[in-house]
């Protein structure tokens, strides 16, 4: 999961719940037994929609997510559950702090 830190606490807390709730939607069809979360912070839509085109890019499934309060900004994405070797895509974005 990748969340903008550009937000306020609040806002990301839901804007995470909204594109994971999304992915559930979208991507539950493969989706195997979930043994853990990733979340990283991206520090802007910029950011997050360059994420999304290289997530998408190496074949893993997202769930963006555009909050209709925010005049539609893309404020989170979710990705499709991923294995160990798949996920080390993540590695390259800074966990999520929640600060």
């Amino acid at each position: 999961m990748l969340i903008r830190s550009d937000l306020s606490l609040p806002q990301q807390l839901v804007q995470a719940a909204h594109a994971a709730h999304e992915a559930g939607r979208h991507l539950a069809e493969r989706s195997p037994v979930l043994s853990s979360l990733i979340a990283c912070a991206l520090p802007s839509e910029r950011a997050l929609f360059e994420a999304y085109q290289r997530l998408t890019f190496r074949g893993i499934r997202c769930a963006l997510f555009r909050e209709p309060d925010l005049g539609h900004q893309a404020t989170a994405l979710a990705t499709e559950p991923l294995d160990r070797d798949r996920s080390a895509v993540l590695s390259r974005y800074p966990l999520w702090k929640g600060a």
